[in-house]
């Protein structure tokens, strides 16, 4: 999706909205850069539409060349269920895996998951692993992922 088409369509300034209130809730008071603190802004550096269906999936990957992501749920079908024996139904869900933490030493739970429903939107770090699952069932699964930038204002 080109950013003339976000600017365009009026979604360029609410999507920076919701990655400004991201980066603020963070750091409320601006970030440390030369002895003061700075106020941040952010802007969109790529966007993109996926789409998927059965049995497709997205492996664990981060983004680069940015500092912030997102994923917007657009259109999510009926899933069929699997019904394995011992295994709890992850159809369709997207996971954030936080490679950093040992479990056994940091009690943490490295992986959060969730189910994604439409009209859902997820902010993270770029450098957060993140993968989805494949799901069973006819239907697209359809999401507009959006990687951004945060900035340092350096006026006053």
């Amino acid at each position: 999706i080109t950013l003339e088409t976000l600017k365009k369509e009026r979604v360029h300034e609410i999507i920076c909205n919701f990655q400004n209130q991201y980066i603020h809730s963070i750091f409320p008071n601006g970030v440390p850069y030369g002895g003061i603190y700075r106020p941040i802004k952010t802007d969109i550096s790529s966007a993109w539409i996926v789409s998927q269906y059965e049995n497709e999936y997205n492996p664990p990957h981060w983004h680069d060349g940015c500092t912030i992501s997102s994923v917007m749920y657009l259109k999510i079908p009926e899933y069929l269920p699997r019904n394995l024996p011992y295994k709890k139904e992850s159809d369709g869900n997207i996971d954030f895996i936080n490679s950093a933490c040992i479990p056994h030493m940091d009690f943490e739970n490295p992986v959060e998951t969730f189910k994604p429903e439409v009209g859902d939107m997820f902010i993270f770090p770029a450098r957060l692993l993140h993968c989805v699952h494949p799901f069973l069932g006819p239907g697209e699964r359809r999401s507009v992922s959006v990687n951004g930038v945060h900035l340092i204002k350096m006026d006053k």
